[in-house]
């Protein structure tokens, strides 16, 4: 069974990541598949993801998910939606 995050630990990686994902075509990649690792890394395309140093565990992905914070727009692709942490009035919950 996987440990239950808490509300800080993903706060914290929500500042780290979802600032990144932010940026014009930057997209939130599952890497779980091609190298066995089930992480997913901020890119701009598959094939750069691959190479990528941001990268963030499945369930803090899935805990993005949750939020509501990022959307599937695509197999395996995330964006981030309008009403994640970044879109004004939520800039507060990453304070």
């Amino acid at each position: 069974m996987t440990p239950r995050l808490g509300e800080e630990e993903i706060a914290r990686e929500a500042r780290r990541v979802l600032r990144r994902l932010a940026a014009p075509r930057a997209a939130l990649f599952q890497r779980g598949p091609q190298n066995g690792s089930g992480d997913f890394a901020v890119a701009r395309g598959a094939a750069s993801a691959a190479g990528s140093r941001l990268t963030v565990t499945a369930p803090f992905a899935a805990a993005f998910l949750r939020a509501g914070w990022i959307i599937a727009d695509g197999p395996g692709r995330f964006v981030l939606t309008g009403e994640g942490p970044l879109a004004s009035g939520h800039a507060e919950r990453l304070a």
